[in-house]
């Protein structure tokens, strides 16, 4: 292999150069990277020509990597000039590379890029307009939002997620009501990162949206925020049709961690066979005592077998040492319907801090069922 280290420390930058086009693509990306630490001004028109025309990602990313390092202002001129070529993959390059550098003045260039017959051209365009950090930009990302290609709708979309700008949230709050679904996706990020009240109060408007995907993408949002504003809109999605929304919805209130929704939780937790783990999951998100104290008497007391073991994987899913004194204490009741309960309640609930008293239970309790019950949840921890 060429030691592309030595040529570095000699200076040899014509060898180096020369290795960018005649090298493998580890010897290529190596001696882009030996030339941006030389510095070397006279090989810029050469690892320009490799990010145009190289097709490994990582021999591009050291070139252009070395051209910011040397510092040509020409460079962003001549991929300008570039997006211009009649060969789509130098379009192609050139309006990705773009974005690489970041530079205002190249927003119009790419901005007409977004027209041009070259697909992939067009999507890069959407792209690098999102990296540069201009006023301009945001409001062309706005323009492209109802382009007519999708992917350049939903790349433009992914920008403005990504910058968050307030200046966009008008534009935004439509977004959520765009006709492509990853438009309205990436507008709800948008606005949740933007998080200001006009934001909020769009996302809580968006949770009686008609479309399900608008619910549920106002919903996750929402959480993402920890909107308390949100929680009694959240609360009435946890009967949501769509069990996605309840979902969302459910995973949004344990986020928030609002006690208003510890009950409605707790019902969802018991009753919704798509959305209720998602449910108990926030349950544990809040913590609330309420939620144990309520629990533990479903556990104990709830006529329905299975409400009682569901209850009890929620407690063992919340690793709640006083859930688990609790039941322990419940197995020394003098009613045997209660015992029995809290012996099945430790089997679901693994409690191993639960063997010394259900094995008195074996040997002591009167009732043969609780007997069983007690060795059968023995045998499970």
């Amino acid at each position: 292999m060429i030691d592309v280290d030595s040529l570095k420390e000699r200076g040899e930058v014509e060898k180096l150069i020369k290795l960018l086009h005649v090298g493998g693509k580890e010897t290529r990306w190596r001696a882009a990277w030996a030339l941006g630490e030389l510095g070397a001004a006279e090989a810029v028109d050469d690892l320009l020509w490799v990010t145009l025309k190289h097709s490994d990602g990582k021999v591009k990313q050291h070139s252009i990597v070395a051209l910011e390092k040397i510092g040509d202002e020409g460079v962003v001129d001549d991929l300008i000039f570039a997006l211009h070529h009649r060969d789509a993959q130098i379009r192609q390059n050139a309006a990705w590379m773009l974005g690489e550098f970041g530079q205002e003045r190249a927003t119009d260039a790419l901005v007409d890029a977004l027209d041009d017959e070259d697909e992939k051209v067009r999507w890069y365009a959407a792209i690098s307009i999102g990296k540069i950090e201009h006023d301009k930009s945001v409001e062309e990302l706005v323009k492209a939002l109802d382009h007519h290609d999708k992917k350049v709708r939903k790349e433009a979309a992914w920008a403005l997620s990504k910058k968050g700008d307030p200046r966009s949230t008008e534009d935004l709050i439509k977004a959520l009501k765009h006709d492509d679904e990853k438009v309205r996706w990436y507008a709800s990020i948008a606005l949740g990162k933007i998080g200001d009240e006009r934001s909020t109060k769009a996302l809580i408007d968006c949770l009686g949206h008609h479309d399900t995907d608008v619910r549920r993408h106002a919903a996750w949002v929402l959480g993402r925020l920890e909107a308390e504003e949100a929680v009694s809109h959240l609360i009435k999605r946890l009967k949501d049709e769509d069990s996605n929304v309840r979902r969302h919805a459910a995973a949004a209130l344990g986020k928030i961690g609002d006690t208003r929704a510890v009950d409605p939780l707790i019902r969802a937790a018991l009753s919704d066979e798509e959305a209720g783990w998602y449910a108990s999951v926030a349950l544990g998100e809040i913590g609330d005592e309420r939620v144990v104290d309520r629990l533990v008497s479903i556990t104990l007391e709830h006529e329905n077998r299975w409400v009682r073991r569901h209850a009890a994987w929620i407690l063992r899913e919340m690793n709640s040492s006083e859930a688990k004194t609790r039941v322990i204490d419940a197995l020394g009741s003098k009613e045997g319907d209660i015992r029995l309960n809290a012996a099945q309640a430790l089997k679901e609930m693994k409690a191993e801090e639960a063997k010394e008293a259900l094995e008195k239970r074996v040997r002591e309790d009167p009732s043969e069922e609780v007997s069983k019950a007690a060795l059968d949840a023995l045998k499970e921890i």
